[in-house]
């Protein structure tokens, strides 16, 4: 709360007085995070080619981690030890899990599946690829650049999930 409340500019009080206690401001920074439109998968979903859906979801969830890394880093730690962190650790990997299944079930219906990949293999492998452990332990753990990080994440999922271009 010192920390945050040195950031802001203002009182440890204040912050205290504003979110009531360090759950309430995890909370509400995962909430920020998730609910910024710049972050919104529809991004991902308006875009017509598939090789392009990768860059830009690859883009999206660099950005999604770059913010919330030390907020999932703190729910992380309080997995078996503190259980409402650990239910707020369930309920972001759930929405992360109903993120990709939107994705994977797009990319079914248009035929944008690698072949012999179902709807629920890919979210499977999207969910992997795409979570929280991943990107902490390539770039907080491995020191990959978040750009490296990105690269790799899309190469991936265009390898591991996209269908393979025609031509």
């Amino acid at each position: 709360m010192e920390a945050v409340a040195t950031e802001a500019d203002v009182s440890v009080a204040t912050v205290y007085l504003i979110f009531g206690n360090k759950l309430a401001l995890v909370s509400a920074l995962l909430a920020d995070a998730s609910e910024d439109p710049s972050l919104d998968v529809q991004q991902v979903l308006d875009e017509v080619d598939p090789q392009r859906q990768a860059s830009i979801g690859a883009h999206l969830i660099r950005e999604l981690h770059e913010r919330t890394a030390g907020v999932t880093g703190i729910l992380l730690s309080g997995r078996g030890n503190d259980p409402i962190l650990e239910s707020m650790w369930d309920a972001w990997q759930a929405g992360h899990f109903e993120v990709v299944t939107k994705v994977a079930r797009y990319l079914a219906r248009r035929g944008g599946l690698r072949s012999g990949l179902d709807e629920t293999h890919a979210a499977d492998v999207l969910y992997a690829l795409t979570g929280s452990e991943i990107f902490r332990q390539l770039v907080m753990e491995r020191g990959w650049s978040p750009d490296r990080f990105e690269e790799w994440l899309a190469y991936s999922i265009r390898r591991l999930v996209i269908a393979e271009a025609a031509g």
